[in-house]
């Protein structure tokens, strides 16, 4: 068996696999979108030549998300080898932990009365950071309120000069706080109260919101990908792009976060939607 992952592998992999007289060749598919104006034209050629080689190259075409398989039969795929095999994840690494959450929210000096918001995702257009800091700009949640946003990843430090001047000229300074990548998402996303994704295109199924939801932190997404049936009725879903739907749904997220009872129904539905549909053993 080979096994390749994403259009560059699925194409050289597929043809030498092939060649060389291997029939049971499986490719991956982990992209949905492929917009000529936010895609490299490379990746959309070889995504087209992917198609068109997938008639006799490969016996399985495994996309982590139904959107996936939906995109790529419009793009010519052979449908009868495609098949949707979500992300699975490890529950007993991403579940509800207090010590986790009161580790982590001390080394960030988090107090336990903040509403912490959060986003997990790389300093990438896909991503889409300006719409959650265009939405965060305006959040009015009352005169009391004490919400705070860690922003973490790859390339989202303080030495990012273009998302520390976007925090500055929207006076997020004090209330959003950049921690670059961390080793130990499960913690991070126990001293969530709300983890936010805010990606504008691309996304398949998005890890970060089934770890969160894991881990019983509550998300608000766009609907990008699965992303809004992974979060199904525990969470939010809005539009990609916009900034107003995105700040009305994190307003009513932090709300919900004020009515004990009520939020931990909603915390305990995240953990079980996670367990009962993505589990690890489930895709294995």
């Amino acid at each position: 068996v080979v096994q390749t992952w994403m259009y560059h592998a699925d194409l050289v992999g597929g043809i030498v696999a092939r060649l060389v007289g291997i029939r049971a060749v499986v490719w991956g598919l982990h992209h949905t979108t492929l917009e000529p104006s936010r895609t490299p034209k490379t990746i959309r050629l070889l995504a087209r030549a992917c198609a068109i080689v997938s008639r006799v190259v490969p016996a399985r075409i495994i996309s982590c998300s139904d959107e996936g398989v939906s995109v790529h039969r419009a793009l010519g795929y052979r449908h009868d080898r495609l098949i949707t095999v979500n992300n699975g994840y490890d529950v007993d690494e991403f579940s509800p932990s207090l010590d986790a959450r009161e580790r982590m929210r001390a080394a960030s000096g988090i107090n336990s009365d903040t509403t912490l918001l959060g986003m997990v995702g790389r300093w990438h257009e896909q991503k889409d950071h300006e719409n959650l800091l265009l939405a965060l700009e305006h959040l009015d949640t009352g005169p009391t309120s004490k919400w705070q946003c860690l922003l973490v990843g790859p390339g989202v430090d303080d030495e990012n000069a273009a998302l520390a001047a976007s925090l500055k000229q929207k006076s997020l300074e004090t209330r959003v706080h950049l921690t670059g990548p961390t080793d130990d998402v499960a913690a991070l996303m126990n001293a969530l109260d709300i983890h936010v994704l805010s990606s504008a295109f691309g996304e398949a199924f998005p890890n970060v919101i089934a770890e969160a939801m894991a881990c019983g932190t509550p998300c608000v997404t766009t609907d990008v990908g699965d992303a809004a049936t992974i979060v199904d009725t525990t969470g939010w879903s809005v539009p990609p792009s916009d900034p107003d739907a995105l700040r009305r749904a994190l307003k009513l997220a932090i709300e919900a976060a004020g009515d004990g009872p009520t939020w931990a129904a909603r915390k305990n539905a995240a953990v079980a939607r996670v367990t009962e549909h993505f589990a690890l053993p489930g895709m294995i």
